[in-house]
């Protein structure tokens, strides 16, 4: 074949991938199209190079990350001031970055040696050693990795409290290279170069089979157990705010009195369910506590009235010798109206809390109004509210898995999470955001609380239910008792071991690829 033609060959299945990764995700939230999604890709990986591999996997990644991440377009635009032409070149730079990883899957699938059923067990312990390395190299972006798409089935996800979200994402592939494996042998095409026998596709199936269904029927059975250590567990009667704010208003100093007084009002209105706590999403409070006196004197004034602890975003800043420091913060405020606590965001958003290289790169401005880069609070710090321990987590802090693992580690009883969703507008942003925060609840067993200043709040039970849940660009202030349920997981004591060891594993076939290529040097001089 001519690079053209060879480029038309991949062209077809890398689009078809790429398109149905996206639709598995929120919206349109066609989950089952995970399970068979790679099945194109797979399929034309059969008899590629190792170069066209990466070719086909990284177009499958650029369709299905620019896709998925449409919406960036508007946001930078609208609320970065960016125009067109730079706003579209960031994303689908943004894509290509992100489209290297599936591009490095195909490649690293391509250069597996052995029978067809051995290289297609490996194709999921690849996958999930790449979406690890996506999730950490270069701060990591693990936005709707795999497993979440499934996070409205709640006998598959709670698998999630031994491997976490990379559990879900192998069984899913599996089903994947399964799949692959039937149509490579009912359509009597090799793999590179060796057949694919009926009763190697077969056994290949029953395995995946055997396996996703045992973890549906661990699915059930810890939903019941789940279930029953709640019936008997104490809760905390939790109260949201959600005070739709506009994004252009929400630091224009013209609307700063009107913002406060918009959710202090929304506070006021679940006193008479007498809430233990009113949570207050991501800088629900647009203005330094304490430094600007008369704004402050009237949040604590409302806390006092209501008699209640509240939790509210706001920033922060610290004066040192040298400089001053800026936090993206959440404050604790209790009955009396004194801040007994405040955690400070330990994960920021690059190009939106902080630029990286920011002193090699001065003509990059940040996403986020307001002055300097942002500094980084202490990982694992937990809040105390009258004997329960809060563990906070701001905006997309959420989609990483270590830090709310941390905090249950040092003692959290509860997770609560604030964010502001208004910059993506009404697009499917807000739900693929809400989509993670799932997984985080059932790898911890622990209640999740969501505060958004637009789209979504709600609550999250232990075992992954979604309570309570509102709309976007709407004002609510729902309440919901949260049941506390305290002990630990699997995952919660031993953390990412499972994707680490698919690292391993990953780290080994391009081991054996590496000295593969040495034997056939020597042979050649020889």
């Amino acid at each position: 074949m001519t690079r053209k033609e060879r480029f038309l060959f991949v062209l077809p299945p890398a689009l078809a991938s790429g398109l149905m990764l996206t639709a598995a995700f929120p919206s349109p939230g066609l989950s089952w199209l995970a399970w068979v999604a790679l099945v194109p890709l797979l399929f034309a990986l059969r008899d590629l190079s190792p170069r066209w591999s990466f070719a086909a996997g990284f177009l499958t990644g650029w369709t299905h990350f620019l896709t998925l991440g449409y919406w960036l377009i508007p946001t930078i635009m609208v609320y970065g001031g960016v125009p067109l032409a730079p706003a579209l070149t960031f994303y689908l730079g943004l894509g290509a970055c992100l489209a290297v990883y599936i591009g490095l899957f195909a490649l690293l699938v391509s250069w597996v040696r052995g029978k067809p059923g051995l290289c297609l067990a490996a194709v999921p312990v690849i996958w999930v050693g790449v979406e690890y390395l996506r999730s950490h190299l270069f701060t990591g972006l693990p936005w709707e990795l795999l497993g979440y798409s499934q996070y409205r089935h709640l006998c598959l996800i709670q698998v999630a409290d031994i491997a976490g979200v990379y559990g879900l994402s192998f069984i899913i592939v599996l089903v994947n290279a399964a799949v692959t494996g039937l149509l490579l042998w009912l359509c009597k095409r090799p793999w590179r170069g060796v057949a694919m026998t009926g009763r190697t596709a077969v056994l290949l199936a029953v395995v995946a089979l055997m396996l996703a269904s045992g973890v549906c029927w661990y699915g059930w059975y810890r939903v019941r157990t789940v279930d029953q250590v709640l019936a008997g567990a104490p809760g905390r009667t939790i109260a949201v705010v959600q005070g739709n704010i506009d994004q252009a208003q929400k630091w224009d100093a013209a609307f700063q009195l009107a913002t406060v007084k918009k959710h202090l009002l929304l506070a006021m209105e679940t006193v008479p369910r007498d809430p233990d706590l009113i949570v207050m999403p991501e800088t629900a409070l647009p203005f330094y506590f304490f430094y600007e006196e008369a704004l402050t004197d009237m949040v604590c004034r409302v806390v006092r009235q209501t008699g209640t602890f509240f939790l509210a975003g706001a920033p922060a800043f610290e004066r040192t010798p040298a400089d001053i420091r800026y936090f993206n913060s959440a404050f604790l405020i209790n009955p009396g109206g004194e801040v007994v606590g405040r955690y400070d965001k330990t994960h920021l958003v690059p190009f939106g809390e902080y630029v990286p290289f920011g002193r090699y790169l001065p003509f990059i401005e940040k996403l986020v109004a307001g002055v300097g880069d942002f500094t980084a609070g202490t990982a694992g710090q937990v809040l105390f509210m009258n004997g329960t321990r809060l563990g906070v987590q701001i905006c997309y802090e959420i989609i990483f898995p270590d830090i709310c693992r941390r905090m249950v580690t040092n003692g959290a009883d509860m997770i609560i999470n604030i964010t502001n969703d208004a910059w993506y507008g009404k697009s499917s942003a807000p739900y693929q955001h809400f989509s993670m925060t799932v997984l985080r609840a059932v790898e911890n067993r622990r209640s999740l609380v969501r505060a958004a200043n637009t789209g979504i709040s709600g609550f999250i039970d232990p075992a992954g239910r979604i309570r309570g849940a509102t709309g976007i660009f709407v004002e609510d202030a729902p309440v919901y008792a949260v049941p506390i349920m305290t002990g630990g997981t699997i995952y919660n004591r031993t953390g990412d071991l499972f994707a680490k060891s698919c690292v391993i594993l990953l780290l080994f076939v391009i081991l054996q690829r590496y000295v593969e290529n040495i034997r056939k040097k020597r042979t050649k001089k020889k």
